[in-house]
């Protein structure tokens, strides 16, 4: 709709960043400020906080075909066509953060829309 768009890599930076995440390389690991993101329900092992009220839920994404792949990680399409990933980490004691490049067709994700002021 009119004056909504995508967000891009720097708008979800600027979000994470908000709430204390530091990153590194564009990716950010072990740290407790990436559950502020994360809804309080639907993870597998990591229950976020949602203290942000963005409220990632572990929706997954999917390809071709295939059913969601979902339970531990959400993924939201960018305004680029890359991807901003939320997952749980290998731990299993916090979410980690990357930014995907997604070549190819066939893929499906989530899409999370903003408004500038």
């Amino acid at each position: 709709p009119e004056g909504w768009r995508l967000p891009t890599k720097q708008d979800f930076i600027k979000l994470a960043e908000s709430q204390g995440v530091e990153f590194t390389n564009q990716r950010a690991t072990g740290q407790e400020s990436t559950k502020k993101l994360a809804s309080t329900t639907n993870w597998l092992t990591i229950r976020g906080t949602n203290s942000t009220g963005f409220n990632a839920h572990p929706a997954g994404y999917s390809f071709q075909n295939s059913e969601p792949i979902d339970g531990d990680i959400c993924e939201f399409w960018m305004a680029d066509g890359n991807t901003f990933s939320l997952q749980e980490s290998g731990s299993g004691k916090t979410h980690t953060i990357l930014f995907y490049s997604t070549t190819g067709t066939g893929y499906r994700f989530n899409l999370r829309f903003i408004k500038d002021k």
